[in-house]
């Protein structure tokens, strides 16, 4: 199953399109310094402002205020910077949830270090961000080095998962395989809601998505219990089954489908073609 396209929003195609926005808003935030400031004489989008200058480690860092990019489970205040960079900061917790470093890209020379040294620089710039016993909860799902033809980077995909269920606590980080410089870095979060048993068997949810297919002749079937948001800031359990058939007049038959596990209802069907 791919799931770095179902359990990651789809927040980087944005940010593609972000490197064609102009007209920036320069916003100058005198930096408190400390914690134990009075938060409340900032706005927003200052408070926004203060948490990148946190996370980068960078008090006199220069950010552009870019606007808003709303989801089904949150709202991003958008940030860049004259060198390339892009921020997304959560509205409601003010945590920075992508930071895509273009720098990180620079003295890219072919692959220097190990894809478990990836993994172990990983972990420790998540620690970094978000504290050691929350980084601690997270698996790797998915490592992986990606070959671009003029340049390559590491891809990992960290997910905590309960009770066999990939709950809404995610985390993507590209690193540079020459220099383990982080090129992005992307955290999906949100408190746990509802209840982790589902009504739908994995067997029924299995038969619903063959459902969606006339006709298909299945030949692989796979099916994962995760959180999501079909509807902003509704919380769901549901089954995403990807599913594959024996091709027909040379197309490939099957696809995802991404099934409710209360009621069986499907939310979303994402043929191959």
């Amino acid at each position: 199953m791919n799931l770095k396209r179902i359990l990651l929003p789809s927040v980087l195609a944005a940010l593609i399109i972000l490197i064609a926005v102009f007209g920036f808003l320069v916003i100058e935030t005198k930096y408190p310094g400390n914690s134990s400031c009075d938060l409340s004489v900032y706005s927003d989008i200052e408070l926004a402002e203060i948490a990148i200058r946190e996370f980068t480690e960078n008090s006199s860092i220069v950010l552009e205020y870019e606007g808003e990019e709303e989801y089904n489970y949150a709202k991003f205040y958008q940030f860049s910077t004259a060198e390339g960079n892009r921020f997304y900061v959560d509205s409601a917790s003010f945590d920075v949830c992508l930071a895509y470093f273009l720098g990180g890209r620079d003295k890219e020379s072919g692959v220097k270090i190990s894809l478990e040294e990836a993994e172990k620089i990983a972990r420790n710039f998540i620690a970094d961000k978000i504290s050691v016993s929350e980084a601690d909860k997270l698996q790797i799902i998915e490592a992986e080095l990606l070959d671009h033809g003029s340049y390559s980077e590491y891809s990992l995909i960290f997910n905590e998962v309960k009770d066999d269920v990939f709950l809404f606590n995610n985390v993507l980080i590209i690193l540079n395989p020459s220099t383990g410089d982080v090129i992005t870095y992307m955290r999906i979060f949100r408190e746990t809601e509802i209840s982790l048993v589902p009504s739908v068997s994995e067997i029924e949810a299995l038969r619903i998505a063959e459902d969606q297919f006339e006709g298909i002749v299945v030949t692989e079937a796979d099916a994962k219990l995760t959180i999501y948001y079909p509807e902003k800031d509704e919380q769901k359990l549901i089954w995403l089954v990807e599913i594959t058939g024996e091709p027909k007049d040379y197309v490939m038959m099957g696809g995802s489908v991404t099934i409710d596990a209360q009621t069986g209802e499907v939310y979303l069907e994402n043929p191959y073609l």
